[in-house]
């Protein structure tokens, strides 16, 4: 179980590395990379945020219709075609729209992971697993961010989709291993 608790922690770790660096770093990547004016960026940005309260809502809706290992998969799939689309050279339209799907895949999977808890480790064990794992979520949200600060201040904000897509690997990989 402790190999399976680091790979929940490394899923929480990225998962909130990402949806707080497209939230945070959205808006300065569609301006210096696209050209669109800030208040144009900020809009964008808006719609990621969208996508994503969009997400958990539909994901809410026909959580009786499909399981949450389902809704994780289908959320992670949606956001890792969105973080390609983003990489691919396009109008700042097109990576509007990959920043709303990217948030609107997030949607089910911070909520689906938590409900999984006392399942994938056991009632005895849940309480503290969420305990870790809402740590775990802080150190993403907290840490990731501005890292990627440090690395668009010193190479460029362009990277931003593929900083996203390497946390996304983590998550995906960590899931995978982890058994969900």
């Amino acid at each position: 179980k402790d190999r399976r608790a680091v790979a929940t922690w490394l899923i929480f770790i990225a998962y909130c590395g990402i949806e707080i660096s497209a939230g945070s770093w959205g808006s300065t990547f569609l301006v210096l990379t696209k050209g669109v004016s800030p208040e144009v960026a900020a809009r964008c940005v808006m719609l990621y945020y969208g996508g994503l309260a969009m997400g958990r809502l539909v994901s809410g809706f026909v959580a009786n219709r499909l399981t949450p290992k389902s809704l994780i998969y289908i959320g992670s799939s949606v956001m890792g075609a969105s973080i390609l689309v983003l990489l691919i050279p396009s109008s700042y339209i097109v990576a509007a729209i990959a920043l709303f799907m990217i948030g609107f895949g997030e949607g089910p999977i911070y909520p689906n992971l938590m409900h999984l808890t006392p399942i994938h480790f056991g009632r005895e064990m849940s309480q503290s697993m969420m305990g870790a794992q809402s740590a775990s979520a802080f150190v993403g949200s907290a840490f990731l961010p501005p890292l990627f600060g440090v690395i668009a201040q010193g190479i460029s904000a362009g990277l931003l989709p593929l900083y996203l897509l390497i946390l996304y690997v983590i998550m995906l990989l960590a899931l995978v291993f982890d058994g969900y």
